[in-house]
């Protein structure tokens, strides 16, 4: 250890002393020390900063000791081997020479009045208490207040015998007297939780906590997610050594000095233990480190009483799970027709207070097509969902739905333990069009655990609330809905199939318009008169078969578009129309070949409900839905739902190679129609998705038929986006700085030595920006692309297409963009540069060192000798990779388009 000596009055005390653990924060801590310095307590005359440097790599020790010149008098320098944070703030300890303590992390910094206050408290409040906290504010990847600041509503002394549900963790935002450090250190066997263990064994002496509203600890929120509590929440130390060295420690000593546990204790342990139910997630498969695990958390959780957990203000899903532990166990109870389940005397779950979720209502051919959800406490295994089709001849028809998972709606698990339980099912009733059909939901509770046992006295039937999602066929605004010739309709929680007639119609359509109009919901007038005009148009319009194409919002040149072209030129009855934002410039451009209508205008609107087929590019509804949209925060979906009875035909953007199964989901998208290129990749998505087989047709993309091969001496470059890029408008710009993501592009586009093999072969390099790229990131307008540092043979392609990219490139590198497909149908040559494991996506049945279009590259100084190796070889594919091309795609002709839109239309 090496200390570097100030030259102040060993006589002088100060009024705090500030001791800082340092390790790599070169970037932070000029900021950090500021904020002491600035104080308006005079920093020279008051505050001592203790700077301990735990073995930095970086310019951290010497940023430190350029302050120590500036202040000789205030300023302790000392340099440790590096120990870990508990063991240089115990170092720094040594060498206070004040009343009062802080230990400031050295990326974090207070609000310059704090010192001033905290002290001026400490006047009046000495010897009623030790420790005195100011409140936290999250900055950097995230932003906003602590959620323990509830306890700074007023500057006081909290009685913590009375006011228990206070708890205070952090030492950085906290004071403390220096005589309550004399026989106190942190713990250096612990991390993260050494500051908790600290504090609480202090405040177990007074039993009172200061609090000061005026002022403000800022606690720094990293990008890079380097910090201590960042780094360890997902590891093991995060989980049984905490429970071993912080909460029984402190409650070991609570019993030995004090002969119990304080009731403040048990908040302060119970509520820290609720971060590690959150996230639900388990954390690990080993039975021998989960069976040590659970018995040192029953163990804590043993000196909880049911009171402080039932006093929590914490989730209450954990909230019944912690009941749950700390009773042992959980049973069933049936009484008076009611289901429940039990943890000790109190109920956490009841079967019957629940609802059907249902995601999808609608007549396929004889059946009635119903898929939703039902979540709850209680294991599948006892239940089963079940509809009763009542004919008006009397005949009923029971089908059982079958269960269907989706890694997106799966319940919830904690610690490695299932505790809420979704059933997720799908059904297909049959139904009887020439009668009337009334059909009904239950949930089946099975008493001995079997839901494929339905004897009598085995099965107890529960009739549930039926309810609808947003994106829904049906609602409750929209509860009808035409289909052929018959009406379906959801009243008095049952659906009803009958023979359709104007006259229905009209008076279901009235109880529509009555209930919209009394809800008096956002934008209702518009959509009462939407309606009024549909059903005008009605008599002529339904005569029409109608096809909306449509790739996105504000622009073209996709599959959709490709398609919609070719369907011009097709001599049938169908009308058809392309959709894009009128101020895209595609709209121009496509309006010379035939009819283009705005997104979301009223003419859009409007076909949208009379269209038989939604062809597009994008299966989302923010895309392709007008009545919806995520970025101007309106959803109008509920009240025409009914009145839409469209097929989405999804011709994909790019070719799946990894697992969608959380997007592509059957409840909220009903694809009826899937494009797919490889027999591969259809095989895959009927094992991970949850459609039925015959909607995947394996026949090409349409966009493949205006691909045609030129050369023109350049190189496209075109990476895929991170969207863990993705922060709040504060923090874009410094998250994107220091991501591998943007350093690793900015490196290939500074090269030099790649510049010199372009301006020796007479090559470009052009640079395709995902879309992402061009996104505003700061107040002055910056733009991600802005940050880059492009070199004199780098072109960068904002406005030409894809498509002409594709053809008039001779090489292309990606990471893991799909487009690699278009431009392996072309058969050249292309490079995967992936220098960081950071896989956008979960893999999926496509690997690309495997199964990939071309060699995969880690280093820069490697992929720039590729670069000049395939030049020099004017660009010409590897024979094993076109063989690999020639045996996924199962098409390679320029009969795409002829071959979907036959398909499509038969």
């Amino acid at each position: 250890m090496n200390e570097t000596q100030t030259d102040y009055d060993d006589y002088k005390v100060f009024k705090f002393a500030v001791v800082m653990a340092i390790y790599n924060t070169e970037d932070f801590l000029n900021e950090a020390i500021d904020s002491v310095i600035n104080q308006t307590l005079d920093f020279e005359e008051n505050i001592q900063l203790i700077l301990v440097d735990d073995g930095s790599k970086d310019n951290s020790l010497k940023i430190c000791k350029e302050y120590q010149e500036q202040y000789p008098n205030n300023i302790v320098v000392i340099s440790q081997e590096n120990s870990g944070q508990a063991a240089a703030r115990n170092n720094g300890l040594e060498y206070v020479n004040a009343r009062y303590v802080n230990f400031l992390d050295s990326d974090d910094y207070f609000s310059e009045e704090t010192f001033e206050n905290v002290y001026k408290f400490f006047i009046f409040h000495d010897e009623e208490t030790d420790i005195v906290s100011v409140p936290i504010k999250f900055f950097g990847r995230i932003d906003w207040n602590h959620q323990l600041n509830f306890k700074y509503y007023d500057t006081k002394v909290l009685d913590l015998t009375k006011e228990q549900y206070n708890p205070q963790y952090h030492s950085n935002s906290a004071f403390f007297k220096r005589e309550a450090l004399k026989n106190n250190r942190f713990p250096t066997d612990v991390i993260p939780s050494e500051d908790a263990i600290l504090i609480n064994k202090i405040l177990m002496d007074k039993k009172t906590l200061g609090v000061v509203k005026e002022g403000c600890y800022y606690y720094r929120k990293r990008n890079d997610e380097t910090s201590t509590l960042d780094l360890t929440h997902n590891q093991f130390t995060f989980f049984t050594p905490r429970l071993k060295k912080y909460f029984l420690r402190l409650i070991d000593y609570a019993l030995d000095t004090y002969g119990e546990v304080p009731k403040f204790l048990e908040f302060t342990i119970a509520h820290d233990l609720y971060w590690l139910f959150n996230p639900p997630e388990a954390f690990s498969d080993d039975e021998d480190v989960m069976e040590e695990f659970y018995y040192y958390l029953n163990k804590t959780i043993s000196y909880i009483s049911h009171e402080t957990i039932e006093r929590l203000y914490i989730d209450e899903n954990i909230k019944k799970y912690f009941l749950y532990l700390k009773n042992g166990e959980k049973h069933i109870d049936i009484h008076d027709g009611l289901v429940s389940l039990m943890t000790g005397e109190k109920e956490i779950d009841r079967v019957n207070y629940h609802k059907f979720w249902l995601d999808i209502a609608k007549i396929n051919e004889d059946k009635l097509n119903i898929m939703g959800s039902y979540m709850g406490l209680v294991d599948n295994k006892y239940l089963s969902i079940e509809a009763i089709n009542e004919l008006s001849d009397g005949t009923v028809i029971h089908t059982i739905a079958d269960e269907k998972y989706y890694s997106s709606r799966d319940g919830i698990t904690y610690l490695s333990r299932k505790w809420q339980y979704a059933f997720n099912f799908d059904m297909n009733i049959p139904i009887d069009r020439t009668q009337e059909n009334t059909i009904s939901l239950q949930i089946n509770f099975h008493k001995d655990g079997d839901n494929t046992n339905f004897d009598k006295d085995n099965v107890m039937p529960i009739t549930l609330e039926i309810d609808f999602q947003n994106w829904a066929d049906l609602y409750k605004f929209s509860n009808y809905s035409i289909n052929d010739s018959n009406i379906l309709l959801f009243t008095n929680n049952q659906f009803k199939v009958r023979k359709y007639s104007w006259k229905n119609r009209l008076k279901h359509e009235y109880n529509c318009l009555k209930k919209i109009n009394e809800e008096k919901l956002p934008e209702y007038k518009h959509i009462i008169h939407l309606r009024l005009l549909y059903h005008l148009l009605y008599p002529i319009m339904k005569r029409k078969t109608i096809y909306l194409f449509v790739d996105r919002i504000d622009n073209a040149q996709d599959n959709a578009e490709a398609l919609w072209e070719y369907s011009l030129t097709q001599k049938d009855n169908a009308k058809k129309y392309f959709v894009v934002n009128k101020d895209s410039p595609d709209y121009a451009r496509l309006s010379k070949k035939g009819k283009v209508i705005d997104f979301g205008s009223l003419k859009h609107k409007l076909l949208y409900l009379f269209t038989d087929k939604l062809i597009s590019s994008h299966p989302e509804d923010d895309t392709i839905n007008p009545y919806f949209s995520k970025v101007y925060g309106h959803d109008l979906r509920r009240m025409v739902c009914g009145l839409c009875t469209l097929d989405k035909i999804f011709l994909q953007h790019g070719v799946t190679q990894n697992n969608l199964s959380p997007w592509l989901t059957k409840f909220d998208k009903n694809i009826r129609y899937f494009l797919t290129v490889s027999e591969l990749e259809e095989k895959y998505l009927k094992e991970v998705l949850a459609y039925e087989d015959e909607i995947y047709h394996t026949l090409g993309f349409p966009r493949f038929d205006n691909l045609n091969s030129t050369s023109s001496k350049r190189i496209l470059l075109c990476p895929t986006w991170r969207f863990h890029l993705i922060g709040n408008s504060l923090n874009h710009k410094n998250m994107f700085l220091s991501s591998d993501y943007y350093n690793d592009l900015n490196e290939l586009f500074k090269s030099q030595k790649l510049n010199d093999i372009f301006e020796k072969h007479g090559y470009k390099l052009v640079f395709k920006p995902h879309p992402r790229l061009s996104d505003v990131i700061s107040e002055s307008g910056e733009k991600y692309l802005d940050f880059f540092e492009f070199g004199e043979h780098i072109e960068i392609a904002h406005d030409e297409t894809y498509n002409s990219l594709l053809n008039s490139c001779d090489l292309m590198i990606t990471d893991y963009s799909s487009v690699a497909f278009d431009f392996a149908y072309l058969d050249k040559p292309i490079l995967y540069y992936q220098p960081n494991d950071d896989i956008p996506h979960e893999i999926g049945y496509f690997k690309i060192d495997e199964m990939g279009f071309g060699d995969v590259i880690y280093e820069l100084d490697d992929l720039i000798e590729k670069i000049e190796e395939n030049i020099t070889d004017n660009c010409r594919n590897k024979s094993k990779y076109t063989q690999r091309i020639k045996e996924f795609f199962k098409y390679h002709d320029k009969n795409n388009c002829k071959r979907v839109y036959e398909d499509i239309t038969r």
